[in-house]
């Protein structure tokens, strides 16, 4: 086995394993801090699949983006000193039906297609972090102000969060 299928492998377990603690975690900042974590492995995963551009995206909207502005509104409500907010897992057989069926769904495309490799390697040149970027800013732009608006709705709902009183009548 070669350094890079053992680091693949290493961050697919370290994916998996974090994704099954969110699950499973009955604190809301230890949930918060292993969505993270399972973030930044997906992260490492395109660095190794040598997507660079979806690597950096993927930490700066994602794991700089919603995980902490989700950890400082987390941090903000939790008013009731050293007692964490307890997390209920409700719809337990629900989550395990669906999930389940869209794995098979999954399984059962990939097995369908046909992968087949491109004729030609593509040009490096036209795959540079640039290229991409004034693509991102020209041809892609909606997508890209489609993200901003989904950051602005997190740290509108982090804000909304961190504000909230109740009343005591």
């Amino acid at each position: 086995m070669s350094l890079l299928n053992f680091t693949f492998y290493f961050f697919c377990t370290l994916v998996a394993g974090s994704a099954i603690t969110l699950l499973f975690v009955k604190n809301i900042f230890h949930a918060a801090l292993a969505l993270l974590s399972c973030l930044l492995g997906i992260a490492a995963i395109f660095i190794l699949c040598m997507a660079e551009f979806s690597a950096v995206a993927q930490i700066l909207l994602y794991a700089g983006g919603v995980v902490v502005l989700l950890i400082f509104g987390i941090m903000l409500t939790n008013k009731s000193g050293a007692q964490p907010i307890p997390i209920g897992n409700t719809g337990i057989f629900g989550g395990v039906l669906v999930g389940g069926s869209l794995f098979f769904l999954l399984i059962f495309f990939v097995n369908k297609s046909i992968f087949t490799l491109p004729l030609q390697k593509p040009l490096a040149e036209n795959n540079t972090v640039k290229t991409m970027g004034v693509e991102l800013l020209t041809d892609y732009v909606l997508p890209f102000e489609i993200t901003g608006i989904l950051l602005l709705a997190v740290l509108a709902g982090a804000a909304t969060i961190a504000g909230f009183k109740p009343s005591k009548n």
